[in-house]
């Protein structure tokens, strides 16, 4: 198997900072599918959050980016986009250093090139310093009558003791709004099983397993081990932080992937077909090997 990449191509005259992220979105409006958007910050001197429509060319080895959009005129640290297929709209996360540091939210979408925003920006977590991590969507294929469809997003606040947490979203149905749950505590300093934390949660990664329906949470943790947890809203031995009931969040205890890992790059995918969560990271123990 092989590799081939095609020519590269500007997103935007603007200048592209600390974060950037990418998603897919299918542009039904002019019958394209081979569109995605891309979401960032910038550090050209002006401060701003922008996104971008790209669109691969008919032989699928160049792209066409649309203008960019401003979707936050303040410093937006940290912005992760996802895609929702149900209603055919994205989401962009951000941290708003314009308004106190809050974990903000906005909906959009794309028409041809552009950029529609479609909600207001929606505080999701009123902590200053927060710290956003991932986001993952929950339910792809949800209910009719399911509040839906719903994304899941890890953050941390180092105001409040570095805990973390995740926090359940759905898109409401006349696609102009959003609702937040309240985010729900994956990590700690006082843990059911027994383990103090002496270190933030470091560069968490959170991935949605449908045939489970679990959400699985990847971060560095104490001595810079490399672990997992499992968190679910299904009743059973561990309970529901991800909330559409005000339950005392619960989840299963630690699991170490790597015992030595000290390095802050790692990711987390769900395969479909295979039915199995892929853990990734740098073991700079070994040699810095990826594994």
């Amino acid at each position: 198997n092989t590799v081939s990449f095609g020519s590269t191509a500007n997103i935007s005259g603007v200048s592209a900072g600390g974060s950037l992220t990418i998603c897919p979105f299918s542009n039904i409006s002019n019958g394209e599918t081979n569109t995605f958007i891309v979401g960032y910050d910038t550090n050209d001197g002006t401060a701003g959050g922008y996104t971008a429509v790209g669109m691969l060319n008919a032989a699928g080895d160049g792209i066409t980016f649309g203008a960019a959009s401003i979707f936050n005129t303040g410093d937006s640290i940290n912005v992760q986009l996802q895609y929702s297929p149900t209603y055919n709209r994205a989401v962009v996360f951000y941290r708003n250093d314009s308004n106190s540091n809050y974990g903000t939210a906005r909906i959009l979408r794309a028409n041809g090139t552009s950029i529609f925003y479609d909600s207001g920006a929606v505080v999701f977590n009123t902590q200053n310093s927060t710290q956003l991590m991932d986001v993952t969507l929950d339910t792809p294929d949800p209910s009719p009558n399911s509040n839906s469809p719903r994304f899941q997003v890890a953050y941390w606040s180092s105001t409040n003791s570095g805990y973390g947490y995740i926090a359940d979203c759905y898109i409401h149905s006349t696609l102009d709004a959003m609702t937040f749950y309240t985010g729900k505590e994956y990590q700690t300093t006082d843990l059911s099983d027994g383990v103090q934390q002496t270190n933030t949660p470091s560069n968490t990664k959170i991935s949605y397993n449908e045939d489970a329906e679990v959400t699985v949470v990847s971060y560095l943790y104490k001595t810079n081990k490399y672990v997992y947890r499992l968190c679910t809203n299904k009743s059973g031995t561990f309970g529901n932080p991800h909330y559409n009931s005000n339950s005392t969040s619960r989840k299963t205890a630690i699991n170490t992937i790597a015992d030595t890992s000290s390095s802050l790059d790692n990711d987390i995918v769900y395969d479909q077909e295979a039915k199995r969560t892929v853990f990734l990271y740098l073991d700079v123990n070994d040699d810095d090997k990826g594994k």
